[in-house]
Order: structure tokens, then C-alpha cells, then sequence
């Protein structure tokens, strides 16, 4: 699911440029719709079934379909958490002491 791809896409290159001591944050947008006009929710905390951090996905669900997208093992050694929707501008926050996080935000 291109959406997934993409949320993944921004993950690994904001972890890639990411201070060792310190924050960062970026602002992007998905799509609000996807096929036939249904909403659906992107979800950064999930695992696939019995494996570790090192295989965290971001799951895109909704209109009765669900997508798993591999953020290419960077929940081994930060985890990523939080949820989104395609409503509005969506951050990414990146904090040495934290991690990953992502989420919702209206528009600006």
C-alpha cells in the first residue's frame, strides 16, 4: 500500500538524519481518502505476530482492507510508536532520549 510505503519512507530518513544528542521533527501529509472515498488509520506501534522490535511495521486499515509495511528494523534499537489518520497534516518527532513518534495534527 503506497501510503504505508510512504509513512515508512519518512521514518527511515528522518532516522537517518537524526542528532544523537537531541530533537527533530518533520511535517508531511497523506492522503485524507483512499479508494472510493474511505478513511482509514496508520498505526506505528505494532509488530508482526511472535517477533521482536526488529520487525516493527506500520499497518494501514480501513474500508476492510490492512496493509503491514516493514520500517526496516530501526524497532530494534528505537522503538516507534503512535498513530495517525489521512486528516490533516501528520508530524514525526524524533528525540535521542525517546525515539520515533508520529502523529495527528490539524491543519496548518
Amino acid at each position: 500500500m503506497d501510503i504505508g510505503n510512504g509513512v515508512s519512507t519518512r521514518i527511515v530518513d528522518l532516522y537517518v538524519i537524526a542528532p544523537g544528542n537531541g530533537t527533530i521533527a518533520t511535517k508531511f501529509d497523506i492522503p485524507d481518502e483512499v479508494a472510493g472515498g474511505a478513511g482509514y488509520f496508520v498505526s506505528a506501534d505494532v509488530t508482526d505476530t511472535g517477533t521482536t522490535g526488529a520487525s516493527q511495521v506500520i499497518q494501514v486499515q480501513g474500508g476492510g482492507i490492512q496493509s503491514k509495511i516493514a520500517i526496516a528494523g530501526i524497532g530494534a534499537t528505537r522503538g516507534v510508536t503512535g498513530n495517525t489518520t489521512g486528516a490533516g497534516w501528520n508530524m514525526i518527532h524524533y528525540d535521542s532520549s525517546g525515539g520515533l513518534g508520529e502523529d495527528n495534527r490539524e491543519d496548518e
